[in-house]
């Protein structure tokens, strides 16, 4: 008699850890499919856009009139490049006095917007954080597999020139 209490209390207490299981597994299956489709909160990005007055695009070539970006006046500062003549948003940060460094503004994991990290010297995902980036484009931490695209930069008459 003691034994079949003992099975009955084995099986309860399985079942009940089954049950468990299930559904912390279908909450996070939710979770996932909820941030899958938009329903998840993202971190919005707040780096300044550049504004297209300041940019000339021509044969491959994004000129910036970077001593008039605001927010690229001192090392560590980080404005974007939008423009519907891009395929791709650049981002760009003011490395030291006279050095810049462009990459994709865009995550290679899913899209999400990366933003400069002054303290730490990395390219952080919107999405959440998941995806960290060196600011020579090389993935730090996934679930990004793929680098960021950089560009080639000059300095011209005074114009940081992007080549796209």
């Amino acid at each position: 008699m003691n034994d079949s209490k003992n099975n009955d209390s084995s099986r309860r207490g399985f079942l009940s850890s089954g049950l468990l299981l299930s559904f912390v597994g279908l909450a996070a299956a939710a979770g996932v499919c909820l941030c899958s489709i938009g329903a998840c909160k993202k971190k919005e990005a707040k780096t300044p856009v550049i504004s297209r007055h300041l940019i000339t695009i021509k044969s491959g070539r994004v000129s910036v009139k970077v001593d008039k970006v605001a927010a690229l006046d001192h090392v560590g500062g980080a404005a974007k490049i939008v423009h519907p003549e891009l395929d791709d948003r650049i981002l760009l940060i003011r490395v030291n006095k006279h050095g810049f460094v462009a990459v994709s503004n865009r995550c290679t994991h899913k899209g999400g917007e990366v933003v400069y990290n002054k303290k730490e010297k990395k390219l952080i995902c919107t999405n959440y954080g998941h995806s960290v980036f060196m600011l020579s484009g090389n993935v730090i931490k996934g679930p990004a597999s793929r680098a960021l695209k950089t560009y080639r930069l000059m300095t011209i008459d005074g114009n940081l020139e992007v080549f796209t």
